[in-house]
């Protein structure tokens, strides 16, 4: 729930949605066991690969990729949006 960004406004706000499927054989689901089986047994195991991700740094109570363009990497994609 953070921001990749500075933050250039006078206000903020969010909204979070938690919501659950209507069918309602979801409700029947023993979900501890979805969630046991859900998980590979090798969760554990060190990867055979080496990590290709920029390095992100922490930064006050946020993280930051240095190496990338606006400190966000996912952020060269994004859409610039002004409301009303």
């Amino acid at each position: 729930h953070g921001r990749p960004s500075k933050f250039n406004g006078s206000w903020y706000s969010s909204i979070f949605v938690h919501y659950y499927p209507a069918d309602d054989s979801w409700m029947q689901t023993d979900r501890l066991m979805e969630a046991h089986y859900g998980v590979p047994l090798n969760w554990h195991d060190k990867p055979d690969w080496e990590q290709q991700s920029p390095k992100a740094q922490v930064f006050g109570t946020s993280l930051r990729e240095p190496e990338c363009e606006n400190n966000w990497c996912e952020l060269k994609n994004a859409v610039k949006w002004r409301g009303p």
